[in-house]
């Protein structure tokens, strides 16, 4: 072999023996590439056709079913507050978990089955009444997002009837204008052992009905039903209780049938029930469950009416509370303004009882705040719509 390959060879070596060193020395440009993953469509993301649509008024009146669900429509449903969905025919609510930022979601009058709240970390209260919901349990996250129902939880809550509020609001505090289409509440009222409970059943917001069917379901080992009463302007309601020889004792609920020839548009008191209260009962709430069967309430057009149906209690106390009577003298005036003032301007010469406490919360939040003052306030000054204590209730 010639010096020439000899030398060449020996090149060859070390040239191959340093080139991993060399490459590793090197500044390598990556040979990847990032790819971007597929938006989904919008009717990938709302596959319901109906809540599609509402959802496209939102965002844009450019879009289609076929648009990409950006980053920027991502921002813009996150940012909704109030959403408004009610008796649009929507049978799926898939998609809602990109509304973030909802603390009020009005979906009632739908089609739906069920209903996963479990991303809408701001949500406050839901009204999703008059669907196809049999369950609360059938409502996903409700309890997870601190929301109470507005009635107990128990079979007899039927026809989807179910709206959800803060747990520390208290039902008879809430705002009944804010409910869509109106509601038939059970009133809340107070009775004594052996005494008589009469339960207002009334109407707000009455968008126009001409007849329906209602029930109140109870618990009739502390309750027996005595009568139902319509008011003068509804005139004649027919009920289970008009049955000859019925034996009330025995009743589990009481319907409560009307219908007319043309709407009323009156709110008020529709009717009265009341229950004979069983001797010897301790202190508590006891339900009051309003319920109806899909299409109960309907308008003199034979079209279903979607209204709020809101449950109560008949708080039974063996000792009756004069609500606003810090003075424990059988009466509310001045002086116990004065008193509740001077409570809480924090003067330590006035401690107020337990007796006395409960009747200063007159707006019946369990606190003992500026809030009850001016309440009282309010009614000792004869403003017509205060009423001190539990809201709907009356002394019996």
């Amino acid at each position: 072999m010639s010096s020439f390959k000899k030398a060449f060879g020996r090149a060859a070596l070390r040239l191959a023996a340093a080139l991993p060193f060399m490459l590793q020395a090197l500044p390598l440009a990556p040979f990847t590439h990032a790819v971007k993953a597929a938006e989904l469509t919008y009717a990938e993301v709302f596959p319901d056709v109906n809540f599609r649509q509402a959802v496209l008024e939102i965002t844009g009146e450019d879009k289609t079913d076929e648009s990409p669900f950006t980053d920027s429509d991502k921002e813009i449903t996150a940012s909704q507050i109030k959403l408004d969905v009610s008796e649009m025919n929507i049978a799926d609510l898939t998609g809602i978990e990109y509304f973030t930022g909802l603390e009020t979601l009005y979906c009632s009058g739908n089609q739906l089955t069920a209903l996963d709240i479990s991303a809408n970390i701001s949500l406050q209260n839901l009204y999703c009444y008059n669907n196809s919901i049999v369950s609360p349990d059938d409502v996903i996250g409700w309890r997870e997002r601190g929301l109470a129902l507005n009635g107990p939880e128990s079979p007899w809550i039927s026809g989807g009837s179910f709206i959800f509020y803060p747990q520390n609001l208290k039902l008879e505090d809430s705002d009944l204008d804010n409910i869509d289409k109106g509601a038939i509440v059970a009133g809340s009222v107070m009775a004594k052992p052996g005494g008589f409970a009469d339960v207002p059943v009334f109407m707000e917001n009455n968008p126009g009905i001409a007849g329906f069917t209602l029930e109140l379901w109870f618990d009739n080992t502390k309750l027996t039903p005595v009568s139902l009463t319509p008011e003068p302007w509804v005139q004649t309601i027919n009920s289970n209780l008009n049955e000859p020889d019925a034996d009330l004792s025995n009743l589990a609920f009481i319907t409560a049938h009307w219908a007319n020839i043309s709407n009323i548009t009156d709110n008020g008191v529709l009717y009265t029930v009341r229950f004979q209260v069983k001797e010897g009962l301790p202190g508590g709430d006891i339900p009051l469950t309003l319920t109806c069967a899909p299409s109960s309430i309907a308008n003199d057009k034979h079209e279903p009416i979607s209204l709020a149906l809101i449950s109560g209690v008949a708080a039974i106390k063996n000792k009756m509370v004069l609500y606003g009577d810090i003075y424990s003298d059988g009466e509310v005036n001045l002086k116990d303004g004065i008193k509740l003032t001077q409570y809480l301007a924090g003067w330590t010469s006035v401690v107020l009882t337990e007796d006395e406490r409960e009747a200063a919360d007159v707006k019946h939040d369990g606190v003992i705040n500026t809030i009850d003052a001016i309440k009282l306030q309010q009614y000792l000054a004869e403003w017509s719509d205060i009423v001190l204590g539990p809201a709907f209730s009356f002394l019996l």
